[in-house]
């Protein structure tokens, strides 16, 4: 304790209590006694903040690891969810363009169909016709062979 604390310490108890105090008093061992365990006091208390900050820094970096991994778990559970949904969106949207395309290509092969029936039935009457002019043809042809055998044959 240095010499100016002393002084301030003896003007202090004669101004509190009234009692002059001189430097080889017996009660000015206590203030030297606090000084020392203070000091040791200080030591002590410094080397728990060390082990503290140690054990709450370790007791941190375990939180932030835990903390991690259970993020992590969340995330890939939330992702896989996630790919599951799109997944069934995605097959269902298949299934319905699926349908949808089977439903047009139906219905266009029923109008191609219907086309070419309206097409055979606008040919059949000029089919006919022209089935009637090669029959008669054939005839008119087999009639001149007739003609030229006679012609030939005579």
């Amino acid at each position: 304790m240095s010499s100016s604390t002393v002084d301030a310490l003896i003007r202090e108890i004669a101004l509190r209590h009234g009692v002059a105090v001189g430097r080889d008093d017996p009660i000015m061992i206590l203030p030297t006694a606090l000084d020392v365990l203070l000091k040791e006091f200080e030591t002590t208390h410094a080397a728990h903040m060390e082990k503290l900050a140690y054990s709450l820094g370790e007791t941190v970096s375990k939180m932030s690891a835990e903390a991690r991994s259970a993020i992590e778990a969340a995330c890939n559970e939330t992702l896989a969810s996630v790919h599951e949904e799109m997944s069934s969106i995605a097959n269902e949207t298949l299934r319905r363009t699926v349908l949808e395309i089977r439903s047009e290509a139906q219905s266009g092969a029923e109008t191609i169909k219907r086309a070419g029936e309206q097409v055979a039935r606008s040919l059949e009457i000029p089919l006919q016709a022209t089935r009637t002019a090669s029959l008669i043809s054939l005839a008119a042809s087999a009639l001149v062979m007739v003609a030229a055998f006679f012609l030939i044959a005579r």
